[in-house]
């Protein structure tokens, strides 16, 4: 049987309380690292107070217009074209990230990203591949992991999604993603 108070008592005097009682009970054991946790516990307090608190999140008149919103057919496409041309110039500003990277480990996060959004999958090193995919995992790819080890599908690409979207209302290849289509606010 544990002992239920020693634990407690480990998780109030190293500040841990906001952990779960299996993973300080692992930290006491020796197999995960008590500073990395506090660690963690201070890079969670940061995003609840900076990010999770940051206006683009509480009160983003965009999200709740949109949340809300009756949209038209004129809309959505306006809408579809608007998000093309970030799509594409989102691919240019990831390049840049990563070619001004200041680690490695910096400039292959960078690049997993821009791997990803031009199609190449995700490939999860836990997930059994022995199991038979379906079609669209194969052509998709996992939702976590690395793109290490992934393949490059065309229909995996983020663009190419949404081009299949436009296509669907009726608006052309040669009339999303440039710069020129983009309104000043995008």
């Amino acid at each position: 049987m544990r002992d239920n108070s020693a634990i407690e008592a480990y998780r109030k005097d190293h500040g841990l309380e906001q952990l779960t009682y299996h993973t300080v009970e692992e930290i006491q054991s020796g197999h995960f690292d008590l500073d990395k946790a506090q660690a963690f516990l201070a890079f969670q307090a940061r995003i609840n107070n900076e990010l999770l608190n940051h206006k683009v999140i509480t009160a983003n008149p965009y999200t709740q217009w949109f949340c809300d919103a009756s949209l038209n057919d004129v809309q959505i496409k306006q809408l579809i074209v608007q998000f093309s041309v970030f799509s594409n110039q989102f691919l240019v500003a990831q390049l840049e990230k990563m070619l001004n990277a200041e680690t490695l480990e910096e400039m292959r996060a960078s690049k997993e990203i821009l791997a990803n959004e031009i199609g190449v999958v995700y490939k999860n090193p836990k997930r059994n591949r022995a199991t038979q995919l379906t079609q669209e995992e194969r052509d998709f790819g996992d939702i976590e992991g690395s793109i290490d080890g992934g393949a490059f599908h065309f229909k995996a690409a983020h663009f190419e999604l949404l081009s299949q979207l436009a296509d669907y209302f009726g608006i052309g290849f040669n009339q999303i993603g440039r710069r020129q289509f983009g309104s000043a606010k995008t």
